[in-house]
């Protein structure tokens, strides 16, 4: 999960695609680019980061590996062919156990994932649709294309552009930065104690980690723990700020209402699950507005 759902999947593909992408295809006042500004905010500057502290030969993710490094590259090279990470998350399809479990709401992951990432299309949907023509116009395209040409060689390929592809674009780049990386790179609740998980087993008790094992483990999660601005902020000095158009706040004030109300619901659901089994992370109260180290 670290090298493959976090490292790979959410900050090296998802954030750094988005956060290319725009900076090269979209001029900073057009409203796609405004949009995904909140979702990349310092992005660059923590995805290179996150690839100096894993990637390369000799980096704390090697070094706490049982691995050789020509392995390690296997690892990542295997990460990207199977990335799907722009695929939909209203598309996905599941073992029908899975999803027996979620209809009967005992697999949150799915449930709340599905209602969390239709509450962000609508949002995005709204947006796009204030924008008018930038929507659509060769700059958008443009950006467009881009992700679709930085997804080629995986799993999960960008479509042909349309108005609904794009608005699935938007909305799974902000999935992915805000509730999926919440689940997949809270590193802590892996590694706190050398019985939850590591790299290595002792030899002596295999139902621990060995103490270097263990250390480097709790280095990388340090490194993780930067601080990111909250989504449910209101963000009142950037939306509709600075000349920007004043549709901008009401579309943002829509969307974190009804983050609120997924909030208190995720709280409700977890209420009703015996103690330990809570599921947490697809709470939006939760989740920062961009990918952090």
């Amino acid at each position: 999960m670290t090298a493959r759902e976090h490292l790979s999947w959410t900050h090296l593909i998802a954030s750094n695609i988005a956060t290319r992408v725009s900076t090269l295809q979209l001029p900073p006042s057009h409203p796609v680019r405004r949009l995904l500004t909140i979702f990349t905010f310092r992005a660059t500057e923590v995805n290179l980061s996150a690839f100096d502290n894993l990637v390369p030969n000799t980096s704390l993710l090697h070094r706490s590996a049982g691995l050789t490094y020509s392995s390690v590259k296997e690892v990542f090279d295997m990460s990207y062919t199977a990335c799907e990470i722009f695929e939909p998350f209203a598309d996905r399809k599941y073992n029908p156990a899975l999803q027996k479990l979620s209809d009967e709401g005992k697999f949150p992951y799915i449930s709340q994932g599905a209602e969390y990432y239709e509450i962000v299309r609508t949002f995005v949907k709204s947006w796009l649709k204030n924008a008018g023509k930038a929507e659509s116009d060769v700059q958008a395209r443009a950006f467009y294309a881009g992700c679709q040409t930085a997804s080629a060689g995986q799993k999960y390929v960008l479509p042909d552009y349309s108005a609904k592809a794009m608005a699935h674009l938007i909305s799974s780049i902000i999935f992915v930065v805000t509730a999926y990386h919440e689940l997949v790179g809270h590193v802590i609740d892996y590694t706190l104690l050398p019985s939850r998980s590591g790299f290595r087993l002792t030899k002596s008790d295999p139902t621990e980690i060995d103490l270097q094992s263990s250390l480097i483990t709790n280095l990388i999660t340090a490194s993780t723990s930067t601080p990111m601005s909250t989504l449910m902020s209101e963000f009142s000095n950037f939306f509709g700020a600075g000349g920007a158009p004043a549709w901008e706040k009401d579309v943002w004030a829509s969307f974190r209402k009804e983050l609120v109300v997924q909030s208190k619901k995720v709280q409700k659901d977890d209420a009703k699950r015996p103690a330990g089994l809570e599921f947490k992370y697809f709470d939006p109260k939760r989740f920062e507005c961009s990918v952090s180290v």
